[in-house]
Formats: structure tokens, C-alpha cells, sequence
């Protein structure tokens, strides 16, 4: 057997630990980068458009005009999804009479 500085050239590995195995960080960030755009992209389509809530304003302000007539002091508010802004596209529209089945 050789030897090199007094080891044996046929010596035993050494042995090195198995690393467990990750994504390179800047994969994580394109993938979540990706994920994020893709939630945005499908979410955005669920939105109410302006024009939509611009109309459900002007519903609210009708009825609480036609309200007044008779109690003078009553305001008529928005609530629920509409009020805290989660409301999705065409929430809270009853289809015509008749084209329902549960109604």
C-alpha cells in the first residue's frame, strides 16, 4: 500500500453528511411569487366591478329616500360583505321571478 504523509492510500471514506435537500431560496420565492399572481389573477374576477358598486350605492340611496317619507329620522346603511368590502361579483342579486328554484 502507498502511503501519503503516513496514511494508507486505501484508508476508510470520510464520511460526510447527507444534506437534506432544499429548494435553492430564490425557487421558493419564484414559486411563491407565481402563486401569489395566480390567487391575485383568480381573485380579481370574483371583485365587484365599480360600475356594480356604484349601482348598489345608488339602490341604497333610493330606498333610503323612499325610507325618509315615511320616518323622517331613519337611515337605511349598508351592511355585511357590502360594508367591509368583501363582497364578490353579483352577491346579493335575486334572480328574475321564476328562475329560481328555491325561491
Amino acid at each position: 500500500m502507498a502511503q501519503t504523509a503516513g496514511v494508507a492510500a486505501h484508508s476508510l471514506p470520510t464520511f460526510v453528511p447527507v444534506q437534506h435537500q432544499r429548494r435553492h431560496p430564490s425557487k421558493h420565492r419564484l414559486f411563491f411569487l407565481e402563486l401569489s399572481q395566480a390567487l391575485f389573477d383568480f381573485v380579481v374576477q370574483l371583485l365587484p366591478t365599480a360600475e356594480e358598486l356604484a349601482v348598489k350605492e345608488d339602490v341604497r340611496k333610493l330606498l333610503e329616500r323612499l325610507i325618509r317619507t315615511i320616518q323622517p329620522e331613519s337611515r337605511l346603511l349598508s351592511f355585511g360583505s357590502t360594508a367591509n368590502g368583501f363582497s364578490l361579483r353579483n352577491s346579493g342579486k335575486l334572480p328574475p321571478p321564476g328562475q329560481c328554484a328555491r325561491c
